[in-house]
């Protein structure tokens, strides 16, 4: 009996487990279902990482490129200034993209350097701020054991104290005058001795620039700096403003003009000296015309009352060699259209014909065609062009050229403009070198030479007296 439930129990206990797990085959079959979806959904994660990572690069590539593309055309030199109002009215007119001028001289002030140098000299004015370096030699110095130097700084009410002596007023006075007082002091207590006074640190003061800089109001500036310092100082000129008519307004009314092209175009100093509180105006630009073409400065340039084209060919550096007599062209605006005016070069003529404001001046070129002169082209040591007055002849000619061993002598051509036609001439350099015959040459002449070994040579054999092989050359005969 016991035996009987034993066995009960073990088939129970095997069904019991039997039901508690999921069949083995099941597992087979879904295993393979999860780890597709798994996989695919790995896959579609990774695809979407990888395409994120290529627009990330690209996106940076992109910016990089671009980058280096800004930086290529600054070293290139490609960025090139905004154009002004006036720039861009005779640009419009130029008809050639690739050819801009510009206004004349308003780039001095983009690389002017401000100098804090400069000697003075004794005329130097004192006042409030300055710092005044004097030196004591003798007496004094030796047997009273006074200092051989002090610097004094002037101050607000402009007096100075130097020590054993007393306090000075030198406001108003000339580095001369005061070295005079000093010394005129010192020889009331002191004999045998020596004095210099001279100036060490210099005060600032203000000056008002005002119109047409970048950067009007007040500017500080000292004894040193002269009218084009303190419009550096002001940021420069604006294109709309003059360069050939600035206003110095001084404290008590009176007023002084600057020209710049005087220093500009003809290198005449401007040595006007700033006092404090000055007034600088740079006035609205004049009129102006434009030069380009066979010049050697195409630029647009301000004018002056009653400037004439001469003028106008001086500011712009002269013609050049190249220049036609009949072809100066001046554009005008005229009766609200724009006129033509042909021009000769004639040197009185220029003088006479006045410019209004916005002509534009094109100064034409002779067309590059050579004369006196003859082209030797092929297979020679020194082909290129050579003066018809110095080799008139092809004897003279080939003395000069350079013949290669292998040079053909049999056959060379002469390419003659005769006309509206070009004819070709036939020749044998041999016959030349041998002085059997010559050619005279003509202007544009081209003489071409050719190797032997261009053409297959002639082999001449059989019932002839003496066999040979001969060059080979266009228009050659059996006889």
């Amino acid at each position: 009996m016991k035996r009987v439930l034993l066995a009960i129990l073990i088939v129970f206990s095997n069904l019991a487990l039997a039901i508690s797990e999921p069949p083995k085959g099941n597992i087979l079959q879904i295993l393979p279902y999860q780890n597709r979806v798994t996989t695919e959904v790995q896959r579609g994660q990774d695809r979407d990482s990888h395409q994120k990572s290529q627009a990330k690069e690209g996106i940076e590539t992109n910016q990089n490129n671009e980058k280096d593309l800004d930086v290529a055309n600054k070293i290139k030199g490609e960025e090139k200034p905004e154009l002004s109002n006036i720039e861009q009215l005779y640009n419009r007119r130029l008809g050639d993209p690739k050819q801009v001028i510009y206004q004349y001289g308003y780039d001095f002030f983009s690389s002017y350097q401000v100098y804090e140098m400069g000697s003075l000299g004794d005329s130097y004015v004192i006042g409030p701020k300055d710092t005044l370096l004097l030196y004591i030699w003798g007496d004094p110095v030796d047997i009273l054991g006074l200092d051989g130097f002090y610097s004094l700084e002037v101050d607000r009410e402009g007096k100075v104290y130097i020590p054993n002596l007393g306090v000075f007023y030198v406001w108003g006075l000339t580095v001369e005058q005061a070295k005079e007082l000093l010394r005129t002091q010192f020889a009331k207590k002191f004999k045998n001795f020596r004095i210099e006074l001279s100036i060490g640190k210099l005060r600032r003061y203000p000056v008002y620039v005002t119109g047409y800089v970048k950067k009007p109001g007040i500017v500080l500036i000292n004894a040193t700096h002269s009218v084009l310092d303190a419009i550096a100082l002001a940021g420069g000129i604006e294109k709309n403003g003059s360069l050939r008519n600035i206003t110095i307004v001084r404290a008590n009314g009176k007023r002084e003009s600057i020209d710049l092209y005087e220093l500009l175009i003809k290198g005449n100093p401007i040595n006007i000296k700033l006092k404090e509180n000055d007034v600088i105006l740079v006035n609205p630009i004049g009129r102006t015309a434009a030069i380009y073409g066979a010049v050697k400065r195409p630029a647009i340039y301000e004018l002056k009352d009653n400037e004439n084209l001469a003028q106008l060919i001086e500011y712009a550096g002269g013609l050049l060699p190249s220049a036609y007599e009949y072809g100066i062209k001046i554009y005008r605006y005229e009766n609200n259209v724009l006129q033509l005016i042909d021009v000769k070069l004639d040197e009185k003529a220029l003088t006479k014909i006045s410019l209004k404001d916005g002509d534009l001046v094109n100064v034409v070129s002779i067309v590059d065609v050579k004369r006196n002169v003859v082209k030797v082209e092929g297979y020679v040591k020194y082909p290129g062009d050579y003066s018809l007055s110095d080799y008139p002849t092809l004897s003279k000619l080939i003395d000069k050229i350079g013949l290669y061993p292998d040079t053909n002598l049999n056959y060379a051509e002469i390419v003659r403009l005769e006309g509206n036609d070009y004819k070709i001439i036939r020749i044998k350099p041999l016959d030349i070198i041998n002085g059997i015959t010559d050619v005279e040459l003509k202007n544009l002449d081209r003489v071409i030479f050719f190797p032997r070994w261009m053409f297959k040579p002639i082999e001449v054999s059989g019932e002839v007296e003496n066999p040979t092989v001969i060059d080979y050359y266009p228009g050659i005969t059996l006889l």
